[in-house]
C-alpha cells in the first residue's frame, strides 16, 4: 500500500487479552498490513507504524549519533519490535512495550488512528491525558500552529 494511503483516524476501546494480544479495530489495521512496528511513544503510549512508514523514520534518524534530540528519539523508538497481525486482527504486545505503557493482560486499552501512525493507549491514562490536554488553552495554540486559526477562534475573555 502506498504511502498515501497510510492515513489513520477514528478511535476504539480495545484490551489485551491473556496471551498478551490486542485487537486492531478493522477500520485501523487495513492499512498495516502482515506486520507492523509497536514502539514506545510519549507520555506512556505505543505507536504502531506500517513498515513502510518506519522505514521512513529510521533512515531519518538512523545515522544521528553526534545530535541528542535525535539520540533522544533513537532511545525513544530503540525497543521497537516488529510483529505479525494475525488472522483475528490481533498482534502481541512484547513485555517490555508492555510494561512501558502499562497494558497488561485484561488491561482496557485505547486505539487511535493518528495520522501516520496508531496509537495504544491504557485506557486510564488516555482519559487523563485527554482531560489534562483537550482544553481550549493547548487546542487553539495547536491550530494556530497548524494554520487552522481561522477555524477555530478564541475564546473571548
Amino acid at each position: 500500500m502506498s504511502d498515501e494511503q497510510q492515513y489513520f483516524f477514528g478511535e476504539s476501546e480495545s484490551s489485551v487479552d491473556s496471551a498478551n494480544r490486542l485487537t486492531i479495530p478493522d477500520f485501523l489495521r487495513k492499512s498495516l498490513g502482515s506486520r507492523c512496528i509497536v514502539t514506545r511513544g510519549p507520555d506512556r503510549a505505543l505507536f504502531i507504524f506500517s513498515l513502510n512508514t518506519w522505514a521512513e523514520i529510521e533512515s531519518k534518524i538512523k545515522n544521528a549519533i553526534f545530535n541528542r534530540e535525535i539520540g533522544l528519539m533513537q532511545r525513544l523508538m530503540g525497543g521497537r519490535a516488529e510483529v505479525q497481525v494475525d488472522s483475528q486482527g490481533r498482534i502481541t504486545l512484547p513485555r517490555h512495550l508492555q510494561g512501558y505503557a502499562n497494558l497488561g493482560p485484561s488491561t482496557a486499552a485505547s486505539v487511535i488512528g493518528q495520522g501516520s501512525k496508531v496509537e495504544v493507549w491504557n485506557r486510564d491514562i488516555w482519559n487523563e491525558y485527554s482531560r489534562e490536554n483537550f482544553g481550549y488553552e493547548e487546542i487553539y495554540p495547536a491550530a494556530k500552529l497548524a494554520g487552522l486559526e481561522d477555524v477555530v477562534e478564541p475564546v473571548a475573555a
